[in-house]
């Protein structure tokens, strides 16, 4: 941050992603002097939650915590490992999605999953579990439906269904033509067409 010439301050940020997350928050403003300062501590705190919560954040709370386990069983420790590991990406995910669920905006925390598009079995490495864009909020019919590939998204974010699902199923489920997903990144592309490949039913 620092002082324009013709007054007003000019943000830059060293993270694309955060960038990119702030002006999707906070449009143009972050491209310009800012001069009210009331925008400008809004846009700060924006900053500040949004960091603690994008790819690198998530890790390094992990492994500060498991660094401190004292177990020896490899079973046991691996299932602490990921209950831990979940709780922070779940933590997280609330925090990126804004406590909303991506796709119907609902609100109430209890109602949210963290789902992943790639699952946490099929990862290579905690950087792959934690990653906030490897899935999505989701209220928890949409999560279940999602993760056992009745449902994935397009590029987009549209909602796109499986020819598994007939009409009634739809229906009951609040399926609709047309749903999108809130926002959706590039960063979120990668795990997201795995999740097209290799879970969606189509």
């Amino acid at each position: 941050m620092k002082l324009s010439v013709g007054g007003g301050f000019i943000l830059s940020f060293n993270s694309t992603a955060l960038g990119n997350e702030l002006r999707r928050k906070n449009g143009d403003l972050v491209a310009y002097p800012i001069m009210d300062l009331d925008v400008l501590r809004t846009i700060l705190s924006d900053a500040s939650v949004l960091a603690g919560s994008l790819p690198n954040s998530p890790l390094l709370e992990y492994d500060a915590k498991i660094q401190n386990l004292s177990i020896d069983e490899t079973e046991v420790r691996r299932e602490v490992e990921q209950r831990v590991g979940q709780d922070i990406y779940r933590n997280h995910m609330l925090s990126y999605w804004e406590g909303r669920c991506a796709l119907t905006n609902i609100g109430e925390p209890e109602l949210l999953l963290a789902s992943h598009a790639k699952p946490w079995k099929d990862c290579t490495s905690a950087e792959e579990r934690l990653n906030v864009f490897n899935g999505f909020l989701l209220e928890a019919r949409f999560d279940r439906l999602f993760d056992k590939g009745f449902i994935t998204f397009d590029d987009q974010g549209t909602l796109l269904v499986s020819k598994r699902l007939d009409s009634v199923s739809l229906s009951v489920l609040g399926l609709e033509q047309g749903m999108k997903l809130r926002w959706i990144r590039e960063e979120h592309l990668p795990f997201l067409h795995w999740h097209q490949e290799h879970v969606f039913m189509k």
